[in-house]
């Protein structure tokens, strides 16, 4: 009942204030997936897999408002929604102040399910250097271009590469141009709390001198305080990137306070070439390394426990092969653990607006009750995909 109330809400202020211009853009995406885990199947599980994404922007004649609606639709289908415990209540939660998420097929045999995710619903109002967004919408705090500690309202998964719109949280956010140069700004943002989350309040300053962006917050979360940071500098081709966030004590991680900080280096050159590489610290919340691994593509994650594992260093390459073929891999490893992850990718783009993928995600363990014992495969899954994107301009 919330989530129609709020969609007629939104279309009726739409429509109300004389729309001047309606934009319309998504995509469609196939892509069925593999998936193996020696140590627990005999067989691999498949996955057939379609996806639909909607974006609707309306904006006034004198630009100061505008209303975004987007949403997400998913059809899964195949042995591993069958043999993946939770899988269709997963996708059904929400932990928003409105229920979006709405599972609107399950199949008799287990194997399929059909849902549909409202991830955008905001009205925004703009006047000189005042900004106010009010709804469903992405707070993007982070820095750094892999792990994200500054990003508290609505942090990411790394592993979760075809969420490249990222997730959403229901927020009142305020934010207002400091300066002449157009790039100092203080930030305020405000989520409510609900039964299954607490609330969250933080205010942002972030700032530009020459080439190097800054930025510090603070925060009330979890009932308790945080505070933060990072940095971002260039010269020439390279760029280094910190961020960092501090965490008083909290009955949701413990009795004491935590930390959580990465920092990176940066370097793109020629048509499309890119390499870095980057650390990350965290309190390595997450439990056994096998388990916080096999879970970390089917869980939300939090700024304070971005990965389950206390050190965890990455590098990745990305290179043109030609004017069309994009070749990727990044690789990261846990010395502390001994768990190794690669993700190799190739992206062709066929046409300006479909693009065919093919990405692989590999991760081996030793086992730590076996001295001196080989690596292992823990889990290998492959995914081939086809999008074809969208845009409509201009429709009223």
């Amino acid at each position: 009942m919330m989530r129609a109330g709020l969609l007629l809400l939104l279309m009726g202020s739409a429509a109300l204030s004389q729309a001047q211009r309606l934009e319309v853009n998504g995509d469609w995406k196939a892509m069925p997936s593999q998936t193996a885990i020696p140590f627990l199947l005999e067989e691999p599980m498949s996955q057939a897999y379609l996806h639909q994404r909607t974006n609707l922007k309306w904006r006034s004649a004198n630009r100061a408002w505008s209303v975004r609606l987007e949403a997400r639709t998913r059809v899964f289908y195949g042995s591993q929604v069958e043999q993946t415990a939770g899988f269709a209540d997963g996708l059904s939660a929400d932990a928003g102040v409105w229920d979006g998420s709405w599972n609107w097929w399950e199949a008799a045999d287990e194997k399929g399910v059909g849902n549909t995710l409202i991830d955008r619903a905001l009205v925004s109002y703009r006047r000189n250097r005042l900004r106010v967004d009010l709804g469903r919408q992405r707070i993007n705090w982070g820095r750094h271009t892999v792990w994200n500690p500054n990003d508290l309202f609505n942090a990411y998964n790394f592993f979760d590469f075809d969420y490249a719109e990222r997730p959403g949280t229901d927020a009142l956010r305020v934010r207002y141009g400091v300066g002449d140069n157009g790039m100092n700004e203080v930030e305020v943002a405000a989520r409510p709390g609900t039964p299954d989350r607490a609330p969250l309040v933080a205010g942002l300053f972030r700032w530009n001198v020459r080439s190097v962006d800054g930025q510090i917050l603070s925060a009330y979360l979890e009932n308790t305080y945080a505070v933060g940071g990072a940095v971002s500098a260039g010269w020439g081709p390279l760029s280094l990137k910190a961020e960092g966030t501090h965490f008083g004590a909290s009955p949701t991680w413990g009795d004491s306070a935590i930390g959580s900080g990465t920092v990176g280096i940066d370097a793109t050159w020629g048509e499309g070439a890119f390499a870095q590489v980057a650390v990350l610290r965290t309190p390595g919340l997450g439990g056994s390394a096998l388990l916080g691994l096999a879970s970390a593509g089917q869980t939300t994650q939090q700024p304070w426990s971005l990965l389950p594992f206390a050190r965890t260093l990455m590098t990745q390459l990305t290179l043109p092969a030609t004017e069309r073929l994009r070749v990727s891999g990044a690789l990261l490893f846990v010395p502390e653990e001994d768990v190794l992850i690669a993700m190799p990718s190739v992206v062709f783009d066929a046409a300006p607006n479909l693009t065919a993928s093919l990405v692989v995600q590999h991760a081996r363990i030793r086992s730590p009750f076996i001295p001196d014992a080989p690596m292992e495969t823990l889990t290998t899954a492959a995914f081939l995909s086809l999008q074809w994107n969208f845009r409509v301009r201009n429709l009223l």
